[in-house]
Protein backbone atom coordinates (compact mmCIF):
# COMPACT_ATOMS: atom_id res chain seq x y z
CA UNK A 1 0.00 0.00 0.00
CA UNK A 2 1.34 3.21 -1.19
CA UNK A 3 0.86 6.68 0.22
CA UNK A 4 2.39 9.08 -2.76
CA UNK A 5 2.19 12.83 -1.74
CA UNK A 6 1.75 15.78 -4.41
CA UNK A 7 1.89 19.63 -3.45
CA UNK A 8 3.91 21.92 -2.03
CA UNK A 9 5.14 19.75 0.59
CA UNK A 10 6.05 16.67 -1.42
CA UNK A 11 8.44 15.25 -3.87
CA UNK A 12 6.11 15.06 -6.36
CA UNK A 13 4.74 18.82 -6.53
CA UNK A 14 2.38 17.72 -9.27
CA UNK A 15 -0.31 15.37 -9.56
CA UNK A 16 1.01 14.29 -13.21
CA UNK A 17 4.24 13.52 -11.48
CA UNK A 18 2.61 11.60 -8.57
CA UNK A 19 0.73 9.33 -10.35
CA UNK A 20 3.87 8.08 -12.67
CA UNK A 21 5.33 7.20 -9.38
CA UNK A 22 2.12 5.32 -8.24
CA UNK A 23 1.72 3.60 -11.32
CA UNK A 24 5.76 2.25 -11.30
CA UNK A 25 5.70 1.48 -7.67
CA UNK A 26 2.37 -0.28 -8.04
CA UNK A 27 3.88 -2.57 -11.39
CA UNK A 28 7.25 -3.03 -9.80
CA UNK A 29 5.47 -4.46 -6.27
CA UNK A 30 3.04 -6.23 -8.33
CA UNK A 31 5.79 -7.84 -10.65
CA UNK A 32 7.48 -9.39 -7.36
CA UNK A 33 4.10 -11.38 -6.68
CA UNK A 34 2.27 -8.91 -4.31
CA UNK A 35 -0.99 -7.69 -4.08
CA UNK A 36 -0.16 -3.57 -4.24
CA UNK A 37 -2.39 -0.20 -4.94
CA UNK A 38 -1.57 3.70 -4.36
CA UNK A 39 -3.43 6.42 -3.51
CA UNK A 40 -2.09 9.95 -4.29
CA UNK A 41 -3.35 12.69 -1.45
CA UNK A 42 -2.57 16.15 -0.46
CA UNK A 43 0.73 17.80 0.92
CA UNK A 44 -0.30 21.11 0.26
CA UNK A 45 -1.75 21.76 3.75
CA UNK A 46 -1.15 19.97 7.09
CA UNK A 47 -2.57 16.50 7.19
CA UNK A 48 -4.12 17.15 9.91
CA UNK A 49 -4.03 19.14 13.79
CA UNK A 50 -0.25 18.66 14.25
CA UNK A 51 3.34 19.40 13.23
CA UNK A 52 6.41 17.73 15.42
CA UNK A 53 7.54 14.71 16.57
CA UNK A 54 6.38 14.92 20.47
CA UNK A 55 2.87 16.66 18.90
CA UNK A 56 1.98 14.40 15.96
CA UNK A 57 2.40 11.34 18.52
CA UNK A 58 -0.17 12.96 20.74
CA UNK A 59 -2.60 13.69 17.73
CA UNK A 60 -1.91 9.73 16.31
CA UNK A 61 -3.06 8.67 20.02
CA UNK A 62 -5.95 11.00 19.60
CA UNK A 63 -7.22 9.03 16.75
CA UNK A 64 -6.59 5.89 17.85
CA UNK A 65 -8.99 6.43 20.73
CA UNK A 66 -11.53 7.40 18.08
CA UNK A 67 -11.29 10.86 19.05
CA UNK A 68 -12.24 13.62 15.81
CA UNK A 69 -10.25 16.89 16.64
CA UNK A 70 -10.81 20.18 14.75
CA UNK A 71 -8.76 19.41 11.62
CA UNK A 72 -9.87 15.53 10.90
CA UNK A 73 -7.90 14.93 8.03
CA UNK A 74 -5.27 12.41 10.20
CA UNK A 75 -8.24 10.31 11.03
CA UNK A 76 -9.71 10.39 7.48
CA UNK A 77 -6.62 9.68 5.86
CA UNK A 78 -5.91 6.50 9.04
CA UNK A 79 -8.81 5.39 7.74
CA UNK A 80 -8.95 5.50 3.99
CA UNK A 81 -5.17 3.75 3.99
CA UNK A 82 -6.19 1.17 6.21
CA UNK A 83 -9.43 0.42 4.65
CA UNK A 84 -7.49 -0.49 1.33
CA UNK A 85 -4.95 -2.29 3.40
CA UNK A 86 -7.92 -4.52 4.70
CA UNK A 87 -8.87 -4.90 1.74
CA UNK A 88 -5.83 -6.11 -0.13
CA UNK A 89 -4.89 -8.18 2.26
CA UNK A 90 -8.32 -10.34 1.38
CA UNK A 91 -9.15 -9.46 4.94
CA UNK A 92 -12.58 -7.88 3.82
CA UNK A 93 -14.55 -8.44 0.71
CA UNK A 94 -15.09 -5.42 -0.60
CA UNK A 95 -14.30 -1.88 0.36
CA UNK A 96 -17.30 -0.86 2.71
CA UNK A 97 -16.92 -4.12 4.76
CA UNK A 98 -13.24 -3.13 5.33
CA UNK A 99 -14.37 0.89 6.18
CA UNK A 100 -16.67 -0.69 8.33
CA UNK A 101 -14.07 -3.21 10.04
CA UNK A 102 -11.44 -0.32 10.80
CA UNK A 103 -13.74 2.70 11.62
CA UNK A 104 -15.02 0.08 14.33
CA UNK A 105 -11.75 -0.73 15.47
CA UNK A 106 -10.61 2.99 16.14
CA UNK A 107 -13.93 3.69 17.57
CA UNK A 108 -14.13 0.90 19.90
CA UNK A 109 -10.63 1.41 21.59
CA UNK A 110 -8.94 -1.83 19.63
CA UNK A 111 -6.95 -0.27 17.97
CA UNK A 112 -5.41 1.77 20.93
CA UNK A 113 -5.12 -1.37 22.87
CA UNK A 114 -3.22 -3.02 20.20
CA UNK A 115 -0.97 0.07 19.64
CA UNK A 116 0.11 -0.32 23.70
CA UNK A 117 0.64 -4.00 23.27
CA UNK A 118 2.87 -3.37 20.67
CA UNK A 119 4.74 -0.70 22.91
CA UNK A 120 4.97 -2.68 25.56
CA UNK A 121 6.38 -5.86 23.49
CA UNK A 122 9.25 -3.77 22.68
CA UNK A 123 10.30 -2.65 25.93
CA UNK A 124 8.17 0.37 25.87
CA UNK A 125 6.71 3.19 28.49
CA UNK A 126 2.98 3.35 28.08
CA UNK A 127 2.33 5.47 31.21
CA UNK A 128 1.80 8.79 28.72
CA UNK A 129 -0.52 7.46 26.68
CA UNK A 130 -2.41 6.05 29.65
CA UNK A 131 -2.21 9.20 31.71
CA UNK A 132 -3.88 11.18 28.68
CA UNK A 133 -0.74 13.90 29.31
CA UNK A 134 1.18 15.41 26.32
CA UNK A 135 4.48 13.25 25.46
CA UNK A 136 6.63 16.46 25.54
CA UNK A 137 5.38 19.85 26.14
CA UNK A 138 6.92 22.90 24.64
CA UNK A 139 8.02 25.73 27.00
CA UNK A 140 7.24 28.58 25.08
CA UNK A 141 3.62 28.29 22.94
CA UNK A 142 2.35 31.30 20.57
CA UNK A 143 -0.38 32.15 18.46
CA UNK A 144 -0.29 32.89 14.69
CA UNK A 145 -3.30 35.16 14.56
CA UNK A 146 -4.81 36.45 11.09
CA UNK A 147 -3.82 39.58 9.88
CA UNK A 148 -6.56 40.64 8.62
CA UNK A 149 -10.21 39.20 7.94
CA UNK A 150 -10.82 36.54 5.35
CA UNK A 151 -10.37 32.92 4.97
CA UNK A 152 -7.20 30.46 6.25
CA UNK A 153 -6.35 29.70 2.73
CA UNK A 154 -3.15 29.06 1.51
CA UNK A 155 -0.44 27.26 2.97
CA UNK A 156 3.20 26.48 1.91
CA UNK A 157 4.16 23.04 3.41
CA UNK A 158 7.66 22.96 2.06
CA UNK A 159 8.41 26.34 3.90
CA UNK A 160 6.99 24.60 6.72
CA UNK A 161 9.08 22.07 7.01
CA UNK A 162 12.27 24.07 6.57
CA UNK A 163 10.54 26.19 9.78
CA UNK A 164 10.13 22.77 11.95
CA UNK A 165 13.70 22.38 10.91
CA UNK A 166 14.68 25.87 11.89
CA UNK A 167 13.35 25.42 15.30
CA UNK A 168 14.37 22.54 16.35
CA UNK A 169 12.51 19.63 14.95
CA UNK A 170 14.13 18.06 12.26
CA UNK A 171 17.52 17.59 10.72
CA UNK A 172 20.07 18.81 7.94
CA UNK A 173 22.50 16.08 9.06
CA UNK A 174 21.91 12.78 10.56
CA UNK A 175 24.31 13.78 13.48
CA UNK A 176 22.03 16.75 14.29
CA UNK A 177 19.97 16.41 17.80
CA UNK A 178 15.62 16.89 17.12
CA UNK A 179 14.06 18.74 19.50
CA UNK A 180 10.70 16.20 19.99
CA UNK A 181 8.77 19.42 21.56
CA UNK A 182 8.48 21.92 18.81
CA UNK A 183 6.34 22.43 16.23
CA UNK A 184 2.82 23.65 15.46
CA UNK A 185 -0.62 22.62 16.10
CA UNK A 186 -3.91 23.87 14.03
CA UNK A 187 -6.94 25.37 15.45
CA UNK A 188 -8.79 26.19 12.36
CA UNK A 189 -9.30 23.76 9.48
CA UNK A 190 -8.02 24.94 6.04
CA UNK A 191 -10.69 27.09 4.38
CA UNK A 192 -12.34 28.81 8.14
CA UNK A 193 -13.48 32.42 8.12
CA UNK A 194 -11.49 34.24 10.35
CA UNK A 195 -11.67 37.73 11.63
CA UNK A 196 -8.43 40.21 12.19
CA UNK A 197 -6.56 38.45 14.91
CA UNK A 198 -7.98 35.72 15.52
CA UNK A 199 -5.50 32.57 16.34
CA UNK A 200 -5.54 29.98 14.05
CA UNK A 201 -3.00 27.61 14.68
CA UNK A 202 -0.07 27.55 17.54
CA UNK A 203 3.57 27.45 17.87
CA UNK A 204 5.02 24.82 20.37
CA UNK A 205 8.97 26.10 20.72
CA UNK A 206 12.20 25.66 22.72
CA UNK A 207 12.04 29.12 23.59
CA UNK A 208 10.71 32.71 22.85
CA UNK A 209 12.07 33.95 19.50
CA UNK A 210 10.09 36.27 17.00
CA UNK A 211 11.96 35.55 14.25
CA UNK A 212 10.95 31.77 14.46
CA UNK A 213 7.12 33.08 14.92
CA UNK A 214 7.70 35.70 11.70
CA UNK A 215 8.76 32.76 9.59
CA UNK A 216 5.57 30.64 10.39
CA UNK A 217 2.90 33.24 9.98
CA UNK A 218 4.39 33.50 6.24
CA UNK A 219 4.23 30.34 5.86
CA UNK A 220 0.28 30.83 5.88
CA UNK A 221 -2.17 33.35 3.48
CA UNK A 222 -5.46 34.67 3.87
CA UNK A 223 -7.63 35.10 0.91
CA UNK A 224 -10.95 36.63 0.48
CA UNK A 225 -12.70 33.48 -0.93
CA UNK A 226 -12.57 29.96 0.51
CA UNK A 227 -9.90 27.75 -1.78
Amino acid sequence: MYDVKSGNGAFMKKPEQARSLAERLVAVTRGMGAAASALITDMSWPIGVAVGNALEMDESWDVLRGRTPVVPGTRELTLTLATEMVHLAGAAPDAATARERVTRALDDGSAAERFLAMVRAQGGATRAFESDTPLAPAPVTTDLVAPRDGFLSACDCFALGEWLVAAGGGRLRKEDAIDPRVGLTMRQARGARLSKGQPFATLHLAQGDDALVARAQACFGIGDSPP
